[in-house]
């Protein structure tokens, strides 16, 4: 725990200052009748729940399981009553080192929920899902996909982990600002990429008094690209990158280790840097495939 002390230089501005005067005997009143403002704000709060109310097939499937939300709309878990088993990071934008997404992977591979709702959503300009790569992994091995709405992907726990054997393949080294070619996510199995980039003694210093500059990845999928901050020690851990989501219409089918002709298929990527001295010159990738079990096996009852 820490505590973060923020200074803000004041800059005048008129109608600001006439606003905040003529506002002064509105607020002076909601603390003098503070039981009305008390049950004014708890309605408004109720109305806010209720905006994340799940449609009822969605409610329907999930029952009384045990749920998850991905990735950190945890609202809906009051707003539904629904049974949460939320894992120990509980909002994917927090798990931004190996060791915190382990955990969560842990968790999923260990405790995880029965059911898990997972929405496509942007966080800091950073691409969804690469927050915790580990964790998201587990979700990919673990779960099926069930139901899904504009909104929400549904998906429910496996009785057998999904993964049957990783191989590696192969490893480059690319430059910044070059893009590099994915090795194709043929039916069956899944391509995952290990990016290490390793800071400079100059990196190292500066970061000792500022925190690094952000890295940015290009992805080109299908006939559509998509780009977005990424963390630099979670690239490390191993990224699952083809086939990959773009959007919410898509998560659904990334769940279907076998279909055939592969969607959603990363054809190349490329990392780009402001501060590019931060940063050793080249960045060493080392390319791995996931293998599904059969088709047969991928099935619950």
């Amino acid at each position: 725990s820490g505590i973060a002390v923020i200074v803000n230089v004041a800059k005048l501005d008129s109608s600001h200052v006439l606003e905040s005067v003529t506002n002064l005997p509105t607020r002076m009143t909601s603390y003098i009748r503070f039981e009305k403002t008390a049950s004014e704000l708890a309605k408004k709060q109720q109305e806010n729940i209720r905006a994340y109310r799940l449609p009822d097939p969605v409610l329907h499937r999930i029952g009384k399981y045990t749920l998850d939300i991905f990735p950190n709309d945890i609202l809906i878990a009051k707003a539904n009553n629904v049974a949460w088993n939320p894992r120990p990071i509980f909002q994917s934008y927090g798990a931004y080192t190996p060791y915190l997404d382990n955990i969560n992977a842990t968790h999923i591979e260990q405790n995880g929920p029965e059911m898990a709702l997972i929405q496509w959503s942007l966080f800091d300009d950073r691409l969804p899902f690469v927050d915790e790569p580990l964790t998201w992994e587990a979700l990919l091995n673990y779960y099926d996909f069930l139901y899904q709405t504009p909104k929400f992907v549904l998906v429910r726990r496996r009785i057998q982990a999904k993964f049957v054997g990783e191989s590696a393949m192969s490893e480059s080294e690319v430059d910044w600002g070059k893009p590099v070619r994915v090795p194709a996510a043929r039916p069956g199995e899944y391509v995952s990429m290990k990016a290490v980039i390793s800071p400079t003694l100059a990196g190292r210093l500066s970061n000792f008094l500022f925190r690094s500059s952000s890295i940015k990845a290009r992805l080109t999928v299908s006939d559509d690209t998509i780009e977005g901050r990424v963390i630099r020690a979670n690239l490390a851990s191993g990224v699952i990158v083809s086939p990959l989501a773009t959007a919410q219409t898509d998560i659904a089918e990334i769940f279907d280790c076998w279909s055939e002709p592969r969607k959603n298929i990363v054809k190349d990527i490329r990392f780009d840097t402001s501060t590019q001295w931060q940063y050793q010159k080249k960045i060493r990738i080392h390319w791995h495939r996931l293998q599904c079990a059969p088709p047969a096996a991928q099935r619950n009852p």
